[in-house]
């Protein structure tokens, strides 16, 4: 005995596996323009401290706000959102320090910075990730989790 799949089932599976594969495309698409969008904000701090140029004071003062409207513009699109509130939070606690410690004065000991500042926003730029296999990824953000 012969199974025969009538042509319109056929057409609906076919129809229904192109949907969903949209839905997933343009979810990463989504996706990946969020991070390129939420890692363009940081990326003149990022270029400023690797060079070790400028004063840190200025570079966190002027750029706080903005970066706070990224993490928040960011966030429906994290998966791990407790530890990436916890990064934001360490992030804000070297711009306090930053600007509890030092004054405003070019030139300053670079001994004097709280931790590592640029660790500390690369760390929340992890949560930035993509990968080409992100929307069907069980990982989280599609990129291999690093515990750190």
């Amino acid at each position: 005995m012969e199974i025969v799949i009538p042509a319109w089932a056929s057409a609906v599976i076919v129809a229904l596996i192109a949907i969903l594969g949209h839905f997933a495309v343009q979810r990463y698409v989504l996706f990946r323009n969020a991070c390129i969008k939420f890692r363009s904000s940081f990326a003149s701090e990022v270029a400023t401290l690797k060079r070790s140029e400028g004063n840190v004071y200025a570079i966190f003062r002027d750029s706080i706000s903005r970066h706070a409207v990224a993490v928040e513009e960011f966030r429906p699109f994290v998966k791990r959102k407790v530890e990436y509130d916890q990064a934001w939070d360490k992030y804000k606690n070297t711009y306090s320090a930053i600007t509890a410690h030092i004054s405003e004065v070019d030139g300053f000991p670079k001994d004097h910075i709280h931790a590592n500042p640029l660790k500390d926003i690369e760390h929340l730029l992890t949560f930035a990730t993509y990968t080409l296999t992100h929307p069907l990824s069980g990982t989280p953000n599609g990129a291999p989790y690093v515990k750190r």
